[in-house]
């Protein structure tokens, strides 16, 4: 289990080689990640992006990546994931 930066974020994610998918890139690596004490999935399925709890109920969805990631959620206390990343615990 490790931290990472948004941007080692990114870069694990290989965005860099996906140039022309700049606006949505693509889920390259399985994520899952702890958050005060609970575990979360990132997951596409049924033609969106999704961060599922640990009962793989949806707590957000969207059909952009880079947005699911980028706009503010409830479950991180109005802040993005891109904002705490660094608060992540990523397995």
């Amino acid at each position: 289990m490790s931290n990472m930066t948004w941007t080692d974020f990114q870069k694990w994610q290989r965005w860099d080689e996906f140039p022309e998918f700049a606006d949505n890139p693509p889920l390259t690596v399985d994520v899952s990640f702890v958050y005060e004490d609970e575990v979360y999935y990132i997951v596409y399925d049924y033609g969106e992006y999704h961060i599922y709890d640990s009962n793989w109920h949806a707590v957000s969805s969207h059909k952009n990546f880079k947005t699911l990631l980028s706009v503010p959620l409830d479950l991180f206390h109005g802040k993005a994931f891109a904002e705490i990343c660094n608060e992540l615990i990523f397995d």
